[in-house]
């Protein structure tokens, strides 16, 4: 694949680090290039910069590079971190994590990363062309990560943003883990570490909300809620806001994915129980002892660890007013969506799909109205003081960056 000037008419897609951070850069002198790296797509854009497919020049392989924004390559605290951990992330030689490549500082005075190039989609994707992943493929799946964890972990060192978008499947069905080994930026800055909360509000840990230190534990908090989305086909913690979504991990519970899915198994919302554990100290304690439970989920065998306490979990015990066991003939697209597995050519969501999402939500809301007022208090309340502890980090963010 030929790159292209950003200069060059309808060439919207080839963009550089300078028209990225610069915007127009009519009557200049466009470069398409990075170190020993030739750019050919903009791929998208976050907190840690801006991610382009590449082509590199000699050996004549795609990869992706991230390039850092420039509030970050003026601090001298996080350039040293991402020196160092790009360093560790090369040293993660797993078949279920992204390779780090190469890091560095391009003649234009831009420190980047390269990654492999992984031909596939990710978990978000998919979750968009369908409702729900089948109970096996979806275990099959979340073991393979599990795994990139386990490798991680034997190394001292933790994801820290689990979630649909950093999970990618290749056309194979193996499963990458991107965005291992990039140092995330110092939580000093209140405003980032904010904005970041609200970004992946769905599958964030309660230690995190409450702003309280992470490790491997949150990690597993958050594939659990990703394993929720994928067998239940909705997001967790449904809420108006992302403020409400955040505030609702600290006392609402989720409902059993067996509410929109009868099909799965009892073992399966066992071990997602405790995933989902509110403290990290009633979680799988490593990546190793909940791989040993889904694997034995995977093949029938009997769970090792025992059921905690309703209470010490965000997942909801399943009660005898549960859904029934919905057939194709009631048009609910999620059940006949996890009877069969995905092949590749995914099918478009169907029509049905916008309406049975509708009805799960209405008969939520009508549940919701029907809450005793203190139950509503102290959802506001916990609501109000997740708004309050937003609102003084970006205070504090904006005096920060006055000074």
């Amino acid at each position: 694949m030929p790159s292209t000037s950003i200069d060059s008419p309808g060439d919207s897609a080839v963009l550089t680090p300078e028209k990225a951070e610069n915007g127009n850069v009519a009557g200049r002198v466009a470069r398409n290039s990075i170190g020993r790296y030739n750019l050919i797509q903009k791929l998208g854009s976050g907190e840690l910069g801006n991610v382009y497919r590449a082509r590199q020049w000699g050996i004549d392989r795609d990869v992706v590079i991230k390039v850092l924004p420039k509030r970050l390559q003026e601090d001298g605290a996080y350039l040293e971190r991402f020196y160092d951990e790009a360093k560790t992330a090369g040293k993660l030689q797993h078949i279920n994590i992204i390779k780090a490549i190469d890091v560095g500082l391009s003649e234009t005075g831009h420190h980047f990363f390269v990654m492999e190039f992984v031909e596939g989609q990710n978990i978000k994707d998919l979750l968009e062309c369908v409702t729900a992943f089948e109970e096996r493929r979806a275990v099959g799946l979340i073991i393979q990560v599990v795994r990139a964890l386990i490798h991680a972990d034997t190394r001292n060192m933790f994801h820290g943003e689990v979630r649909p978008e950093n999970i990618h499947i290749t056309k194979g069905e193996v499963v990458k883990l991107a965005g291992l080994g990039l140092a995330k930026e110092l939580v000093d800055n209140s405003l980032q570490r904010t904005r970041a909360l609200l970004i992946a509000a769905h599958y964030v840990s309660p230690e995190e909300v409450r702003g309280e230190t992470k490790d491997i534990r949150s990690d597993i908090f958050s594939l659990g809620a990703t394993l929720y989305h994928m067998i239940a086909g909705a997001t967790p913690f449904e809420g108006g806001s992302a403020v409400e979504v955040l505030a609702m991990r600290l006392s609402e519970q989720l409902k059993s994915p067996r509410y929109f899915n009868r099909g799965i198994s009892d073992e399966l919302c066992h071990v997602l129980e405790r995933m989902l554990a509110r403290e990290p100290e009633d979680r799988f304690q490593s990546p190793q002892k909940l791989l040993d439970e889904l694997e034995s989920v995977l093949e029938g065998r009997e769970l090792r660890s025992d059921r905690i306490e309703s209470s010490q979990t965000c997942l909801e015990r399943e009660s005898t007013a549960a859904l029934p066991l919905l057939s194709p003939t009631t048009r609910n697209v999620s059940a006949v969506a996890t009877r069969k597995p995905l092949n590749w050519q995914l099918q478009r969501r169907r029509v049905a799909a916008p309406i049975v999402t509708r009805r799960f939500k209405s008969k939520g809301n009508r549940r919701g109205q029907k809450r005793s007022g203190s139950q509503a208090f102290r959802s506001f309340s916990i609501g109000l003081a997740v708004g309050l502890t937003i609102i003084s980090g970006l205070v504090m963010a904006y005096f920060h960056f006055r000074s």
